[in-house]
């Protein structure tokens, strides 16, 4: 038989539990994003199409400082007869210049801020 302290102490343990629930559903993302009166682009509504794009650019735009450029390997035959095939394989690269990363940016700066006013 269950004491009367282990029934208090399993009706406040559960008392926890349920408080707890409540406060995890009030902070639930889905609880977020179904809930009205949000500011734009919070919880309530999508994100508008120039701050997405304002986004891509400034990521862009630092994967293009930190890399210079797009490195690729090209596999040329540099012999071919009969049975007796040679290939050479060639690393080039596609340099990005700093003025189009800056530049990239400068413009998604723009639009996360133009996206961003009501």
């Amino acid at each position: 038989m269950i004491s009367w302290k282990q029934k208090n102490r399993i009706k406040r343990s559960n008392a926890i539990i349920a408080a707890s629930r409540s406060r995890l559903a009030k902070n639930c993302v889905v609880t977020k994003l179904l809930a009205k009166n949000n500011r734009p682009g919070e919880r309530g509504e999508p994100v508008k199409p120039a701050t997405l794009v304002g986004i891509v650019l400034i990521v862009l735009a630092v994967v293009a400082f930190a890399y210079q450029g797009i490195s690729y390997t090209k596999r040329e035959k540099v012999l071919d007869i009969g049975p007796i095939q040679a290939t050479a394989e060639q690393r080039k690269t596609i340099p990005i210049p700093p003025i189009v990363a800056g530049a990239a940016l400068i413009g998604g700066i723009a639009l996360v801020v133009v996206g961003s006013k009501h």
